[in-house]
């Protein structure tokens, strides 16, 4: 939406580069980059109609994510939505990325171009859904309208013109192999 004003957090300055200038291509004016810790959210309560975070909760343990979810509600308004998205570990990408980061078969496939597996958490929907039902409970208000999806392609980059058609009925027969798990929720009053 054009009206909607986008407010963009990450740790370092530097991470900006990208969005800034995204933000410039497609002359972006609503876009507001802030420095800040996803522990402790730089923002008053309730500031926010959508609160999002993707790649990043895979790399922490329960504990610590229970804590990035508190802050998120905490900034969400009632009747907001919070979503986070997550690698799944049963897509072909991600089968292929924690290969090339083993400790064993790592060492034998640096010639092997692609992303290296080394950090992230295989958590299931069962468990991050959990883990949204906790906060809910811990921070006294109820989810509705939770969801978990499956998005983004099953293929992994550099498939090429012959994996997209290989893949294509893959993901339509195999929704689950696709390569990022998204979990949504609606924060509502008690």
């Amino acid at each position: 939406m054009p009206e909607s004003q986008i407010t963009l957090l990450d740790l370092a300055e530097n991470g900006f580069f990208i969005a800034e200038k995204l933000a410039e291509i497609f002359n972006a004016k609503n876009v507001k980059c802030v420095t800040g810790d996803m522990f402790s959210l730089p923002f008053p309560a309730e500031t926010y109609d959508f609160v999002w975070n993707i790649g990043t909760l895979e790399h922490y343990d329960e504990d610590h994510i229970k804590l990035i979810l508190s802050e998120m509600f905490r900034v969400t308004r009632y009747g907001g939505v919070v979503t986070i998205a997550i690698p799944n570990h049963n897509s072909l990408p991600m089968l292929k990325a924690r290969l090339l980061g083993s400790p064993v078969l790592g060492k034998y496939l640096k010639w092997v171009k692609g992303y290296r597996a080394d950090s992230e958490k295989n958590y299931s929907t069962k468990d991050i859904l959990s883990l949204f039902e906790t906060v809910a409970r811990e921070n006294n208000f109820i989810l509705k309208r939770i969801s978990a999806d499956y998005i983004g392609s099953p293929q992994f980059v550099g498939a090429g013109k012959i994996g997209v058609l290989f893949f294509k009925p893959l993901e339509l027969l195999f929704p689950k192999t696709k390569f990022l798990m998204m979990i949504s929720g609606e924060k509502v009053k008690e």
